[in-house]
């Protein structure tokens, strides 16, 4: 039988999926390839959340995952060369409950997250090449031993990449939390554009009603209410997205934190791969 958390969350994340029209993350302050980025990304986090916490199965295909790009290390600060992926994993969720203790301490329900890996099943392509089973992978709670067979990259998980799943409350609501940190490629916003669409992104940016913005050493910070979604010099990536579970809808308009409390959390400079 499900619990009463797993019924809401259930009957929130079925009421998006019939009524919702896809979401432009950016508010048109981004160019469209990462317009399509954003709006995958979100995809996958809110089809996760129903397979983590609610227990449904989850498969998206290859080709739709929001993939990161390689990282951009040359001035990322190296873990402990002690730590393993799973504990530096733990290490990692220490600090992100650190950062949100500390910006925001009203919020509760920290001890809900919970971290999930890729799942696949790879074969050989008609073309001799090695895929996931008809292009999809799934998502399952993070079991380290079961990590180097599950989906390796550069399919599935990364030993670099971090994401964790919860459900957060204040006021009375709750709210379905995904954090996730990334190795990925950075520009500082106030270097020069790279090439022409990212001359154009940067325009069409300029021109939505909350565009990205450089945070105080070089960071790229774009954050609504219900989202963060920033990088870090030496190619670090934090997302955090929040999802409303009130059956009445929502979706992706309310969230546990406010702009700033997000862009907070995310600037720790604790968080990172």
């Amino acid at each position: 039988m499900n619990s009463p958390f797993e019924t809401l969350v259930r009957t929130a994340l079925t009421d998006v999926a019939d009524e919702a029209s896809p979401v432009d993350l950016t508010s048109r302050a981004l160019g469209l390839a990462r317009r399509r980025r954003r709006t995958a990304a979100i995809t996958l986090a809110a089809a996760a959340v129903a397979a983590v916490l609610v227990g449904a199965p989850l498969a998206i295909t290859a080709a739709d995952r929001d993939t990161p790009p390689a990282a951009v290390t040359s001035s990322a600060p190296a873990p402990a060369p002690s730590a393993s992926p799973a504990d530096r994993g733990e290490q990692l969720l220490a600090a992100v409950r650190g950062a949100i203790t500390r910006e925001a301490p009203q919020v509760t329900g920290l001890e809900t997250l919970v971290r999930y890996m890729d799942v696949c099943e790879l074969v050989t392509s008609a073309s001799g090449k090695l895929m996931p089973k008809d292009g999809l992978i799934s998502q399952a709670p993070y079991e380290a031993s079961a990590v180097p067979q599950a989906c390796p990259p550069p399919w599935g998980n990364d030993p670099h990449s971090y994401r964790w799943l919860g459900r957060f409350a204040k006021n009375g609501k709750v709210y379905a939390v995904t954090i996730h940190i990334y190795p990925t490629v950075h520009h500082d916003p106030a270097d020069p554009p790279v090439n022409e669409t990212d001359a154009r992104e940067r325009e069409l940016a300029a021109q939505g009603e909350n565009p990205p913005y450089r945070g105080p050493h070089g960071e790229h910070v774009l954050v609504h209410d219900y989202l963060l979604n920033m990088t870090k010099p030496g190619g670090i990536g934090v997302l955090i997205e929040c999802h409303d579970t009130d059956e009445t809808g929502a979706f992706m308009t309310r969230s546990p934190f406010t702009r700033t409390e997000l862009a907070a959390i995310g600037l720790d400079p604790a968080l990172r791969p």
